[in-house]
């Protein structure tokens, strides 16, 4: 979040949103449609990284707080949450939330997880490519059509297809900046996503 000097400042926070619209914007995604169906499991080592998050509420009493403060013009700060999660904890605090339980381990070794990796981006460029000629082959044919919709279903893109070091990086970034001019991170990382899930299910958003 960098500030522009006055009550105007700019937010570009390197954290992740979590709460309420934002997390609904993530959970749109399909690693969290994913985890919404229950499908997805521990990263192992390739979910290490650190989550930087931060819930929403939190960011704005801050930004209140820049609003008020004499800053430097352009001032940068970066603002975390009360706890820096692993990716792993993330999704797995995000799993029980949503009534799925805690995550399952993955038993895929890492070679035959590169492998599917590779394979499913293949198929997905394929389903990409030809789409409309699949489409015209499988109209009018419900039984094609219904399989056809299954397929790329199927090999729509999650977490097991993402970079390994998109959720493996360690890095935390520091908000000590923030604190001094008025950061005080309340909410807790369980907390922060079990108010998202029950504002998204008040939506409609998540089927009960």
């Amino acid at each position: 979040m960098s500030s522009r000097g006055g009550p105007g400042f700019d937010g570009r926070g390197c954290s992740s949103l979590l709460g309420v619209r934002p997390f609904w914007r993530f959970l749109d995604r399909p690693i969290y449609r994913r985890n919404c169906a229950g499908r997805l499991k521990q990263l192992g080592k390739n979910g290490r990284g650190q989550a930087n998050l931060i819930y929403v509420l939190d960011l704005a009493r801050f930004a209140a707080e820049l609003a008020v403060r004499p800053l430097p013009e352009y001032s940068v700060y970066n603002a975390n949450g009360a706890e820096i999660p692993t990716f792993d904890e993330y999704f797995d605090s995000l799993s029980r939330a949503l009534g799925q339980g805690p995550l399952p381990l993955s038993e895929m070794r890492p070679i035959a997880a590169g492998l599917r990796r590779q394979a499913r981006r293949a198929a997905r460029l394929l389903l990409r490519t030809q789409q409309g000629t699949l489409r015209k082959i499988a109209q009018g044919k419900p039984n094609l059509e219904s399989a056809l919709s299954a397929i790329e279903k199927t090999f729509q893109r999650d977490v097991s297809d993402e970079p390994r070091s998109r959720f493996s990086t360690r890095v935390v970034y520091s908000n000590d900046r923030a604190r001094r001019v008025g950061l005080k991170p309340r909410t807790s990382l369980q907390d922060g996503v079990r108010a998202s899930v029950e504002w998204a299910k008040s939506k409609g958003l998540i089927k009960q």
